[in-house]
């Protein structure tokens, strides 16, 4: 049986990013080790923004290990380079050791390279029902209802068994590698930031059921293995 989400809308932006701040460290005070993956994006990078500067001392990043959701295949210091936003945003600000940052290698080829994350996931996490498992991964969704690298036109990529797969986006033809639907669901928590009312009708049609919301891959993400958290503004949540 599906389990509903947790739902939570704030006022603004900043209520948003200071109620998972709020969230991560009473998370933090409970664990010795967190394994995040990051996700990109607008709203994510707002998130990170706002952590970087707020929340630099009272959250214990020292904890952390930071992997990612997906990634665009561009070298990192490429504008497009979902590991170029977290460091500039999140990682040098607080001061992250190189040796809690694992990117996925957006220069290498996609098929490979998803492979060696895979294969880097299953040795570095505990593995729960033979998957990796995060603590917590962060999605964020596009207009299209997508989530990390798993494109509508490619929804089977949610069953996909691989802990990593390569995938290409709808419109553009831009190659990525992303976490297969099963790894992001197996998650302890899976958080998605959701802002603006250019997301308002897919949020909407996901979390009421209605429409074609079977076709979005972010539907699908039900977090089978923990819980499952929607952060909204107030835009993003206004026809619900």
């Amino acid at each position: 049986m599906r389990k509903e989400p947790n739902i939570k809308v704030s006022q603004t932006k900043d209520e948003l990013h200071e109620q998972f701040a709020q969230w991560l460290i009473e998370e933090s005070a409970e664990k010795s080790v967190i394994n995040i993956a990051l996700a990109g994006g607008d709203a994510p990078m707002e998130l990170y923004d706002w952590l970087s500067l707020k929340h630099k001392q009272t959250i214990p990043w020292n904890k952390f290990n930071f992997y990612f959701g997906d990634e665009r295949c561009v070298p990192p210091a490429d504008a497009d380079s979902n590991y170029k936003m977290a460091m500039q945003h999140l990682l040098e600000p607080l001061g992250i050791s190189a040796d809690h940052i694992f990117r996925i290698r957006g220069e290498d080829d996609p098929d490979q390279e998803a492979t060696r994350y895979g294969e880097l996931l299953a040795s570095s996490l505990p593995l729960v029902d033979e998957l990796p498992q995060f603590d917590i991964v962060l999605l964020g969704m596009a207009e299209d209802g997508h989530t990390a690298s798993i494109f509508v036109d490619q929804i089977e990529l949610i069953m996909a068994p691989e802990i990593c797969v390569a995938s290409i986006h709808t419109e553009t033809g831009q190659k990525r590698v992303t976490l297969s639907g099963s790894v992001i669901d197996n998650a302890s928590h899976v958080a998605f930031i959701v802002t603006g009312s250019e997301k308002s009708e897919k949020v909407k049609e996901i979390l009421h059921r209605q429409g074609d919301f079977q076709k979005y891959p972010a539907f699908h993400i039900t977090a089978a293995e923990g819980e499952l958290t929607w952060y909204l503004d107030i835009a993003a949540a206004a026809l619900l």
